[in-house]
């Protein structure tokens, strides 16, 4: 009996539909030597498709001693130069002018191309929403252009779900919950469409569960987590699973159950420090200072919130450094120390404004104020509420939402925490919709 070739099974293993003759398929039916060979590659593949895998070996050293995965070494370096000269022309040019080169058919779409979009929509995700709406919707159309004929039609489909995931995540970041949800419902197809494309469902699971929790649907959402830290478990993935618990934990903290969430939290810190994720490992601690800042232990919560922020800044993630010092700033107004807590949380909503955040500096203000207020300090509150509304129509806050804003200002003269307090759940509810809209006191 003549054994298929390692090639043709590798390509297989990669794409199902290359078993195109009848012939081939009885074989494989009957030849127990082939359809382990097949199972195999198939592992490999589910592999390839695990991101923990690329950071853990080299694939030009160590993947050469796995029989028939030439035509996939071929695809991996293939697709490594793609993203090299993806990168390379972000660096050059704006998001702009490489959407018009690609109108204008003078740079091709490719795989590596959508990866650097993403990549690049990751980075910008937190800190700069819009501009990363803009990449995460170029990598989807990019993706969507690539035909599904060639050879690595399977990746191909793969890179689609990965980019509506990502554009997912923005749109979430952004409150557009609904339409956040529709592109997960579009990431799971083009996922089912794909062999070895498990472990990114679960990532759109977690994106789910995430939205499920904004949206105070916390049954669901806690349902969901609890199912995506088990199967990262299984992946061996310690940093997913990090965060799916502490998604977990975030929602049974919304609701106002802190205790078990630091109860969740706690064994986390061990792992992490294992695999040396100092970035998951702050989130830890920072969401451990969350917990004793409702449990009002604030030792606890200042140890926690310093070794937080002393991991961010080193790390240069200026966004979880500057909410570590705006939750420090808490802790001190909340052992009464005001003057402390105010220069804080001063210093952050500057910090803010200069980055362009509009609901980080509209919350962070309106606690500035009541801070300001409790000390008897009213012309410096009504300072902040007139100034307000023109800093967040600089940061183009939409219409409805600057009603909000402009209510402090015209209110100033005769402001209470009830108003402020006021203000505050309407931008509570706009993060869950933005097109609510504001209604004041009598």
């Amino acid at each position: 009996m003549k054994h298929l070739e390692s090639l043709q099974l590798a390509a297989i293993a990669d794409d199902e539909s290359q078993l195109r003759d009848a012939g081939d398929a009885a074989h494989l039916a009957a030849c127990s030597d082939c359809q382990l060979e097949l199972d195999e590659l198939r592992a490999v593949v589910n592999e390839f498709r695990n991101p923990a895998f690329w950071r853990k070996i080299d694939a030009s050293s160590e993947l050469d001693v796995v029989p028939g995965l030439a035509a996939l070494q071929a695809f991996r370096r293939k697709f490594q130069q793609e993203v090299t000269a993806a990168d390379e022309m972000l660096r050059r040019g704006s998001l702009e002018d490489l959407q018009a080169l690609l109108l204008t058919g003078r740079v091709s779409g490719t795989l590596g191309l959508v990866e650097a979009l993403i990549e690049r929509s990751e980075q910008e995700r937190v800190s700069n929403p819009t501009a990363a709406l803009h990449a995460a919707k170029l990598a989807v159309d990019v993706s969507g252009d690539i035909p599904n004929d060639e050879s690595y039609r399977n990746s191909a489909l793969h890179f689609r779900g990965l980019a509506e995931k990502e554009l997912a995540n923005v749109l979430r970041v952004l409150g557009r919950f609904e339409e956040a949800l529709a592109s997960l419902d579009r990431a799971t197809a083009h996922f089912e469409m794909t062999p070895a494309s498990h472990f990114d469902q679960i990532g759109v699971d977690f994106v789910r569960a995430t939205i499920w929790a904004a949206t105070e649907r916390y049954a669901e959402a806690l349902r969901l987590a609890k199912s995506c830290a088990v199967e990262f478990r299984e992946y061996g993935d310690v940093s997913r699973e990090a965060h799916a618990r502490i998604l977990e934990a975030y929602v049974y903290a919304l609701q106002g159950q802190p205790a078990q969430a630091s109860a969740l939290l706690d064994p986390l810190v061990a792992p992490l420090e294992d695999v040396g994720d100092h970035e998951t490992l702050a989130t830890v601690w920072s969401n451990l200072g969350a917990c004793a800042i409702e449990l009002r232990d604030w030792p606890a919560a200042i140890g926690f919130l310093e070794q937080a922020r002393g991991v961010f800044q080193k790390l240069g993630h200026w966004l979880g450094e500057a909410r570590s010092r705006w939750q420090l700033g808490n802790v001190h107004i909340g052992q009464g120390n005001y003057a402390i807590g105010i220069d804080l949380l001063s210093d952050v909503r500057v910090e803010f404004l200069g980055r362009h955040l509009p609901i980080e500096v509209v919350f962070v203000s309106l606690e500035l104020v009541d801070a300001l207020l409790a000390t008897a300090r009213l012309d410096d509150a009504r300072a902040v509420c007139r100034t307000l509304p023109d800093e967040c129509v600089r940061l183009g806050m939409p219409s409805n939402a600057l009603a909000a804003v402009a209510y402090l200002r015209e209110t100033s003269r005769a402001l209470t925490p009830d108003r402020v307090r006021q203000v505050r759940s309407y931008f509570e509810r706009f993060q869950k919709d933005a097109a609510v809209v504001f209604a004041s006191l009598p």
